[in-house]
């Protein structure tokens, strides 16, 4: 049984279909944010490996070009219905495509979602249910996780799980939720999509069983 939890890490990415996007100049990406929301932004260039990463403490929220891809990270992991994820993503992507094509191959979520329970999950007891591989004398078992990953029949959904047993009474999932598109959809639709993401990380917590 879930006691209570905690929203540590939620972001949204657009992926481009051309692997070979030239980076925004450093000056558009400074011009993302003006006026009193531009106060204190900072900008890390890594030509090395195609990045850029602009921070805006005034939101408390980064901007990331990586390579094809586009990532805005909400540093205050609001939830859904408070995040400005949504729409700092979709004003970022409407203003960098005004000098260039970027065509959307896919996009998706990320959470990082803290889970405390009110039984001790006994790490030791599945382990022993799903490997025959008995420890070693004098080792122990320091955590425990899981990976699946499932797909929608029409190919456009995939979401990836990952859970791990962090403490006694405490285990952390990371949920991907990819969707395959050549278009963001309108902000309404977006929002929604990210708020049912994340209610389908809680979904998966609560059905699991330790």
């Amino acid at each position: 049984m879930i006691n209570s939890k905690s929203l540590h890490k939620s972001n949204v990415v657009l992926v481009f279909r051309d692997r070979n996007l030239p980076p925004p100049e450093n000056d558009e990406m400074a011009a993302l944010y003006s006026g009193d929301l531009g106060r204190g932004v900072q900008l890390v260039d890594d030509p090395l490996v195609r990045t850029k990463v602009l921070d805006v403490p005034v939101l408390k929220l980064q901007i990331a070009w990586e390579g094809n891809r586009l990532r805005a990270e909400d540093l205050r992991a609001l939830e859904p219905e408070d995040s400005l994820l949504m729409e700092e993503m979709t004003k970022a992507y409407d203003k960098l495509r005004e000098k260039r094509t970027m065509e959307i191959e896919a996009f998706g979520f990320n959470f990082d979602v803290f889970y405390q329970t009110a039984d001790i999950i006994r790490i030791g007891d599945i382990w022993n249910e799903i490997s025959k591989m008995p420890l070693a004398i004098g080792e122990s078992l320091l955590d425990l996780g899981y990976q699946w990953t499932s797909a929608e029949k029409s190919g456009r959904r995939t979401d990836a799980y990952f859970t791990k047993v962090t403490a006694p009474l405490e285990f952390v999932i990371h949920h991907n939720a990819h969707y395959n598109a050549r278009a963001l959809p309108p902000l309404k639709e977006l929002k929604d999509l990210f708020k049912k993401a994340y209610e389908a990380t809680h979904a998966a917590a609560d059905n699991l069983k330790f």
